[in-house]
């Protein structure tokens, strides 16, 4: 699609668009050319449709046909008065554009008119119409080319719907399963999808009840704390509800904000809760799909991972391990304290910087020849309170973050707490180093980093199954069928993973015959996997380093 009326809007009100952090593009983007900021706001834009699509097709869908009816309304005012309506004029300017969800259709000719000075702004030369009325007509094909190659079924709802209807009927009292989406479109869509005596829907536009009763948010909330059973919601509820007689939280699919991720599971996960475990479900898009196009996953990951190493976290929310918190930083988050919340912010930023917007930042300011004569593994001295020294490796992979003191057998690996280090340490330029000493440690530290890496694959190799509930019954029952049984559940451990296999056992378990289930099936599965070939040799490569000494060299 050409988005032409993203162009429009750029000539026309670029004065006026924001990036999703607030921030007017126009002002980040002065000194870049006009046409530079159109392919950033359909870029944006793109992006944020195809997050659509990985929330949902009925989103997906519900968008393209908005937008449609926006270019057949802005076409249509266009030819006939000669003004252009931009995507949106209630709050930001460009429709989906802003980080939340923005509900509402597009807006009506008329709505125009009530801004005078827009509409001076936004009035069209005989030529642009001919333009603008040739891009409407070129995205409106777009669109129904892509409205027809939707599928008709939903496989993603249908796996949800599966697993709602096997964990509801267990549930008792008022115990519950909250999911949550980003997007009302799909949230509308999973309530008129979902079949169940207690099912709630609560969005920014109100709550609907059991038989669609519409309800006010807070009566809707409350009914379900009550009743329990089943309750779509978008990220509205995410903070600020006591939601803990729900045992479970389902994210359908992930937001922008790491920070909302957290507080979905906050809702349930409190001190008090009635239920010794609770569970947390992610929909991940399967390999190769939208997300891994758009790297967003490892981004969260990133950023997540800022916010456990700076404020902590007691409980996973994509599977990372998580470690105690700091109450006295989350006491003062809480009270909106803007310092802490600056702090945040900053070591949020120093961790999750993309590397490739650093390199061109660093490209702008040395230029190129500066940096092609670098040399790989690059290394500096920097006198410190304590003697310790600093690498980060990569395994192609991801990179890991070490710093090793000296004084005492001691290893940090947050990037947030070196990074804190490494600012408090002053220069060291045109200190002579023993390199000797520095190869050794250089080997020492990656010796170390491999051999916890290592030691983290055997964890995995060995730990029990961390599956699904039926995948935890079939182990444990396994587990209690004698010898043979406990030989099979060891077997079984290691290929739990596949999911034909889980439900192949699971309907075995019910109908009395796990046993000879398991010794027909798991005993070949296990012979293929020893014919696949061995974990590939762990293979550091060294980004950089840094010697930090009390002592000058």
């Amino acid at each position: 699609m050409d988005f032409k009326c993203y162009d429009f809007s750029v000539e026309k009100l670029s004065g006026k668009l924001r990036l999703p952090n607030g921030k007017i593009i126009s002002e980040a983007m002065a000194s870049e050319k006009l046409e530079q900021l159109k392919v950033l706001v359909k870029m944006v834009v793109r992006i944020n449709l195809l997050k659509r699509l990985e929330s949902s097709l009925e989103a997906f869908r519900r968008s393209l046909n908005r937008m449609e009816g926006y270019l057949e309304r802005a076409a249509k005012y266009a030819k006939e008065k000669g003004i252009f309506i931009p995507p949106r004029v209630r709050g930001e300017v460009f429709w989906l554009i802003g980080e939340e969800e923005e509900e509402g259709e597009f807006p009506e000719p008329e709505e125009v008119l009530k801004y005078p000075e827009l509409v001076e702004r936004c009035r069209l030369t005989p030529a642009e119409v001919e333009e603008f009325l040739r891009g409407c007509e070129k995205d409106r094909e777009k669109i129904q080319e892509l409205l027809r190659l939707l599928p008709e079924r939903d496989t993603k709802l249908e796996r949800v719907e599966a697993w709602v209807e096997e964990i509801l009927p267990s549930l008792t009292g008022n115990n519950g399963i909250i999911i949550f989406t980003q997007y009302a479109d799909t949230a509308r869509y999973l309530y008129e999808r979902f079949k169940h005596p207690s099912l709630f829907l609560v969005t920014g536009e109100g709550a609907r009840g059991p038989q669609g009763r519409r309800m006010e948010e807070a009566e809707g909330v409350e009914e379900f704390r009550k009743r329990g059973g089943l309750m779509v919601s978008t990220d509205i509820l995410s903070t600020g509800q006591n939601l803990q007689n729900a045992q479970y939280v389902v994210n359908y699919d992930f937001p922008w904000n790491p920070v909302i991720l957290i507080q979905r599971a906050g809702r349930v996960d409190r001190i008090g809760s009635p239920h010794p475990v609770v569970y947390l479900t992610n929909l991940f898009p399967e390999e190769d799909t939208l997300e891994r196009f758009l790297g967003l996953m490892e981004k969260l990951y990133r950023r997540l991972e800022a916010i456990r190493s700076t404020v902590g976290l007691d409980a996973s929310v994509l599977g990372e391990e998580p470690i105690p918190k700091d109450f006295t930083l989350i006491r003062a988050l809480s009270k909106e304290d803007h310092e802490a919340l600056r702090f945040l912010e900053t070591q949020m930023e120093q961790f999750t910087n993309d590397p490739a917007n650093v390199l061109a930042e660093i490209l702008r300011e040395k230029g190129k020849e500066w940096l092609e004569k670098l040399p790989y593994g690059i290394g500096s001295f920097m006198e410190g309170e304590r003697e310790a020294l600093f690498v980060a490796f990569t395994d192609g992979k991801e990179i890991h973050w070490r710093l090793r003191y000296f004084d005492k057998p001691q290893t940090e690996t947050s990037p947030v707490k070196i990074i804190e280090i490494l600012k408090g340490s002053e220069n060291g330029r045109g200190e002579r180093i023993d390199y000797e000493k520095l190869v050794e440690r250089l080997r020492l530290v990656k010796l170390e980093l491999i051999e916890e890496m290592e030691r983290k694959k055997i964890r995995q190799r060995t730990r029990g199954p961390l599956g699904g509930r039926k995948t935890r019954e079939i182990y444990e029952k396994l587990s209690h069928l004698g010898d043979e049984g406990e030989k099979l559940a060891a077997g079984f451990r290691e290929v739990c993973d596949r999911i034909t296999l889980v439900n192949q056992l699971y309907r075995a378990m019910k109908e009395g015959r796990l046993l000879e289930e398991a010794k027909r099936v798991i005993p070949p599965l296990l012979e293929e996997s020893k014919t696949l070939p061995p974990a590939e040799e762990i293979k550091l490569k060294r980004i950089c380093w840094c010697w930090i000494s009390p002592h000058k060299k």
